[in-house]
């Protein structure tokens, strides 16, 4: 098991499980999505025994911008993986599955995946802007208008969360980049231990914490979540009520709390 303790492999194993549901003879759809779903269970289940700074991946993006693509295993990460990991499982061998929704909700799991892995803001900021097409897709897909209907916000509603995040960060970088005399970055950890002025902090922190109410579904902000669960597959709302809502606390927890304690104390 240790061999499959691989973080690359963990991202990878849906998305290239995506790609051939979407390629593949439509029957051949929830098999093929339930082999991917089922190897990425066994790569998170392998992370249990995994020495966590054993696993940490670390590769340029755009260095001008201090971009990593920067994955690491933290201390709340493990739990929300294996949740995901069983729901993506569960989702692709549901029964109204159609090609369509099994390639979207892999494609789902793994950027949700890759979220929680993020130790680098822009990284995250990537992932989120990937989840509204991903979703609008799996709630679209299949003959019925009330789906179209319910994909919509879906997708409006998860791009506002993901550019609350990406202004955020935007402005994180910039302090960051003050404080450190030029150089930029958006390591979360770095990010961490800028200090910003109290107005620049509220701001930052509402942008933070309206994105992970979105994500959530907290009220009054929950209509988009069910009336796509409501609207769309079964697999759709395992989605939607699982992981998409995970990734909104783990973005509470690692990124609203840590970057800006001040305004999340108010």
């Amino acid at each position: 098991m240790t061999a499959l303790a691989d973080l690359r492999l963990l991202v990878l194993a849906p998305l290239f499980g995506a790609l051939l549901v979407a390629v593949a003879p439509a029957r051949w759809s929830r098999a093929l999505g339930g082999l991917a779903a089922g190897l990425a269970l066994l790569v998170a289940l392998a992370l249990v025994s995994a020495a966590p700074e054993t696993l940490a991946i670390r590769a340029p993006w755009i260095p001008a911008l201090g971009l990593e693509f920067a994955l690491g295993l933290g201390g709340l990460a493990l739990p929300g993986l294996i949740i995901t990991c069983l729901i993506g499982q569960v989702a692709s061998l549901a029964t109204d599955g159609s090609r369509g929704t099994i390639a979207a909700g892999l494609g789902l799991q793994g950027v949700v995946l890759a979220a929680l892995l993020a130790e680098d803001l822009g990284l995250l900021v990537t992932c989120l802007g990937l989840l509204a097409p991903l979703v609008v897709g799996l709630l679209a897909a299949g003959p019925r208008p009330d789906r179209l209907r319910a994909a919509l916000p879906a997708g409006f509603y998860l791009a506002l969360a993901a550019a609350a995040v990406a202004v955020a960060a935007g402005a994180l970088a910039v302090a960051q980049h003050d404080a450190s005399g030029g150089q930029w970055t958006l390591e979360i950890a770095a990010l961490a231990q800028v200090l910003v002025p109290a107005e620049v902090e509220a701001a930052i922190g509402g942008l933070l914490a309206l994105a992970g109410g979105l994500l959530l579904g907290l009220w009054p902000l929950h209509g988009w979540s069910l009336a796509g669960a409501a609207a769309g597959p079964s697999g759709a709302a395992l989605l939607l009520f699982g992981p998409v809502r995970l990734l909104g606390l783990d973005l509470l927890l690692r990124l609203w709390l840590p970057l800006t304690p001040t305004a999340a104390a108010a």
